[in-house]
């Protein structure tokens, strides 16, 4: 048999699968890191966001939707006080 297009040589029968791997592999990662930055920016803005809503000292840290339901709410009644 012949060699193939990458210049190694082909057994019958084999699809050559490994020139795909590649690149899947380095797009994947590409969409991990960009994923992993959206969050942190998520969280970066969650963390920033309970600092401005105000909560008992001996609560404990609130979840992303107490924290939102909280903002509502505080802004509700900044609102009221207009």
């Amino acid at each position: 048999p012949s060699g193939s297009s990458s210049g190694g040589p082909l057994q019958q029968g084999c699809v050559p699968v490994v020139p795909f791997a590649g690149p899947y592999k380095v797009q994947r990662r590409a969409a991990n890191i960009r994923e992993r930055k959206r969050m942190m920016s998520i969280n970066t803005a969650f963390e920033e966001l309970r600092c401005h809503v105000p909560t008992f000292p001996f609560e404990k840290r609130l979840s992303k939707i107490d924290t939102l339901r909280l903002a509502i709410a505080y802004i509700a009644l900044l609102r009221e006080l207009l």
